[in-house]
């Protein structure tokens, strides 16, 4: 497992460096210890579901898989031994996937408080009052300390067994959730020991209980389909878009889309496609429906990634030939032209933040964008990001900003965009735990890292904060009355 971390992951130091977390290496002696000290499959499990979990923390691609997940992506036809060729596994991996999997479940632990708490510029601020045990704590108070520690040391801390997310202005991390109490695995004691500062300026301090489960925190509408349009006013219209399914879906709802626009009696002027709490999906699918039919002419798309050589090699290996690679893809990403380049090739901006390595390649992708089933629409586009979308909608984020389809409107995206490979299945040794994650970096414009700085876009409504503006449902009247929407409609209408 640590030599996969030392010698293949793009992100083994970046974190240290970019955003103050302990580099894994440093934690090698640690881990290996207790992993010789580990009395059951249990404890095992756990520490490893730790170490993933840390080095999860630089790209959104990384998880313990099982054999039923790799059977339906890679393999549907459930044939053991061309999934075996294919993903360069062991029989013994997929024999023990299950078994790993059940252990994983049993042992997981999930935490949280009652405490409604969300992420604003650098501090953790209640949204809510709560009262424990005769003491109330009003809305608005800030946490000052965490068990004795800062809050962002507190969190720092915790990476083995707390998700972050990025706040790329501040450049610290925060938790996934927006709130520090919301951990796995955690069991070492029963409560925790929090202070705040209330609205009033007065210090306060509260004995929090830690209680089994997770709270959904993000209070997102539920919605039943992939695709929703809308009139919100004559000149104005709204399409949101929760995901991308696979390229079966693409004709269906591309008519749904199409009718939408040649139907309705109005000539928008404006269209807002709305991707917040896109977790991607199909990447060919978002192209079809959110990028080709936007296109007035051809485009050229470049990309530019940084790959471990031996990761690549191994992997292109199994494939044959680089072209068998892309195809055995092609249903869900369109890699296009990849070239190896030399560092020097590399453009300014990249160079800048980054140093040259010999264990890596860097690569260079270029593609023709098509304009293809055009909708009838002329206007102007917004699309509205926030830090939930990531992988197949990070494209397609990427895309409309390198393009100029629309005007990127929101908070910088959650990253994870593919350029050269799809996130790698790994095999640990000895034990056959399977896991994937990214062995690409994919660069933004700026030369930083993708997967952690995502998209920036051209107008950041809510910088430092989490969760961030999310409309109540989907009836007309509460999209309007959304605050990015309003924004939209005050501002650039």
């Amino acid at each position: 497992m640590f030599e996969f971390i030392k010698g293949k992951s793009p992100f083994r130091d970046i974190l240290e460096r970019e955003f103050g977390l302990t580099d894994l290496i440093k934690l090698e002696e640690n881990y290996i210890n207790r992993a010789i000290g580990s009395k059951s499959n249990k404890e095992f499990i756990l520490l490893l579901g730790e170490l993933i979990q840390i080095l999860g923390q630089g790209n959104c691609h990384t998880s313990i898989l099982s054999p039923q997940t790799l059977f339906e992506q890679f393999e549907p036809s459930g044939d053991t031994s061309r999934l075996i060729a294919k993903l360069g596994i062991s029989k013994r991996a997929i024999e023990l996937g299950d078994h790993w999997i059940a252990r994983l479940d049993q042992s997981s632990k999930n935490w949280r408080s009652d405490l409604s708490v969300s992420y604003k510029n650098g501090y953790y601020i209640t949204d809510k009052g709560l009262t424990v045990n005769g003491r109330t704590i009003e809305k608005g108070s800030v946490i000052t300390s965490i068990d004795g520690l800062k809050p962002l040391d507190y969190v720092k801390s915790i990476q083995h067994i707390l998700p972050f997310r990025w706040d790329t202005k501040l450049k610290i991390p925060f938790s996934s959730t927006g709130s520090p109490f919301s951990v796995n695995a955690d069991d070492t004691k029963d409560h925790w020991d929090v202070e705040f500062l209330t609205p009033k300026s007065n210090r306060a301090k509260l004995s929090l209980e830690k209680k089994k489960g997770v709270k959904n925190t993000m209070n997102y509408p539920y919605l039943n389909k992939t695709i929703l349009c809308k009139k919100l006013r004559e000149d104005l219209a709204y399409i949101k878009v929760y995901g991308f399914p696979d390229t079966v879906s693409i004709k269906n709802d591309r008519k749904i889309i199409s009718d939408f626009f040649e139907n309705t009696k109005e000539d928008y002027e404006n269209l807002i496609i709305d991707f917040r709490g896109h977790g991607g999906g199909n990447t060919v699918y978002g192209e079809c429906l959110f990028v080709k039919p936007f296109l007035d002419k051809n485009y050229t798309y470049t990309q530019y990634a940084v790959v471990n050589k031996e990761m690549f090699d191994s992997s292109i290996r199994r494939y044959q030939t680089l072209d068998n690679f892309k195809k055995s893809f092609a249903r869900v990403i369109d890699f296009g032209d990849i070239q190896k380049i030399e560092f020097d090739e590399l453009p300014d901006s990249f160079r800048r933040n980054n140093s040259p390595n010999d264990d890596y390649y860097y690569f260079k992708t270029t593609r023709n964008i098509v304009p293809d089933n055009n909708y009838n629409f002329k206007g102007k586009v917004f699309l509205l990001i926030d830090n939930n979308c990531y992988s197949a909608s990070e494209t397609i984020i990427r895309l409309h900003q390198q393009l100029g389809l629309s005007t990127i409107i929101g908070v910088n995206s959650g990253g994870g965009a593919g350029a050269v490979h799809v996130p790698l299945i790994y095999e640990v040794p000895n034990c056959h735990l399977l896991f994937r994650t990214e062995i690409e970096m994919t660069f933004n414009a700026n030369g930083t890292a993708n997967e952690l700085y995502g998209t920036k876009p051209d107008i950041n409504l809510e910088p430092s904060v989490y969760p961030t503006s999310f409309p109540k449902s989907f009836k007309t009247d509460d999209l309007l009355k959304d605050s990015w929407i309003d924004w939209v409609i005050k501002n650039r209408l």
